[in-house]
């Protein structure tokens, strides 16, 4: 006697869950790219506003001991604007045009207002503009 079985079910996968299958590297892609998107074109973050103006900081020194030397003074000076810097709040950014944005910062010596360029090397600090 010949006993063929046909099992109940099919092997293949069925049509609904082959779209459950590609949902997660779909969802995976979707939030990747609007996320990687968020990161390009928004303001500046407080992290982002630090380290601009630590670069800034570090720059300057530098180009203060190329002239001077190293000075214990101006060593000190520094790093007290350096801890300044980390104590440093973010209150909030509007657009200031293409890859630019006004940043109102408090610190422990008060509240002033930064302009944030987005250039090739990252975040780039400088003075609002007084109107």
């Amino acid at each position: 006697m010949n006993h063929h079985t046909t099992a109940p079910y099919s092997i293949a996968p069925s049509r609904s869950s082959r779209h459950f299958a590609l949902l997660p590297r779909t969802l995976i892609a979707a939030l990747t790219a609007a996320l990687s998107l968020a990161a390009c074109t928004g303001s500046p973050s407080e992290s982002d506003v630090r380290a601009a103006l630590s670069k800034q900081l570090d720059a300057s020194q530098e180009q203060s001991r190329q002239v001077a030397g190293k000075n214990a003074f101006m060593d000190s000076l520094a790093d007290e604007q350096r801890k300044g810097i980390s104590q440093l709040k973010l209150v909030g950014c509007k657009s200031d045009g293409e890859k630019a944005y006004l940043c109102d910062v408090a610190g422990k010596a008060g509240a002033m207002q930064l302009r944030m360029l987005k250039g090739s090397d990252g975040w780039i600090a400088a003075e609002a503009d007084k109107g």
